[in-house]
């Protein structure tokens, strides 16, 4: 599954054109790996896109690794993070720059909450149930907090 965008001008929306990636100081326009999750937010008046890839295009993220990237509009794909957790509930803040996902071990024991601004990836403490994950972003920049729906 490969990325698309479109940009839009204020009044229609561009053809929709293929996210390039770079890395390696390569540049791709396509590849095989399952890509998901993906969101878009601006920061400092850039775009940046966030999503998941998954090493096994396991549907659920289950299998394999999944590693959460970042890019900004014109830059170089940023890997935020690498797991063998399974990843879920990701989501881009559209304002600030930041994402949050929660991860869930293999055994599905144990379910963690995580935020990140670029590289500095940070654990949200809960002692609550996680599923039904919601986050709300404040629009001064930081999280503001993070809850669960029963």
């Amino acid at each position: 599954m490969d990325l698309y965008i479109a940009k839009f001008d204020g009044e229609t929306f561009s053809v929709p054109d293929k996210l390039k990636t770079t890395s390696g100081g390569e540049t791709s326009d396509s590849n095989s790996i399952y890509e998901v999750m993906y969101g878009v937010g601006v920061q400092n008046n850039k775009l940046h896109y966030a999503w998941v890839e998954n090493s096994e295009n396991s549907y659920f993220l289950s299998e394999g690794t999944n590693k959460i990237y970042r890019m900004s509009d014109g830059g170089s794909k940023e890997l935020i993070t690498s797991t063998a957790n399974a990843v879920s509930d990701f989501t881009v803040s559209k304002t600030n720059g930041y994402v949050a996902w929660k991860e869930t071990n293999p055994d599905e024991t144990a379910g963690k909450i995580y935020i990140a601004n670029g590289t500095d990836k940070k654990e949200l403490l809960t002692d609550e149930d996680i599923s039904n994950f919601i986050f709300r972003w404040a629009a001064a920049g930081a999280a503001r907090r993070a809850r669960t729906e029963t």
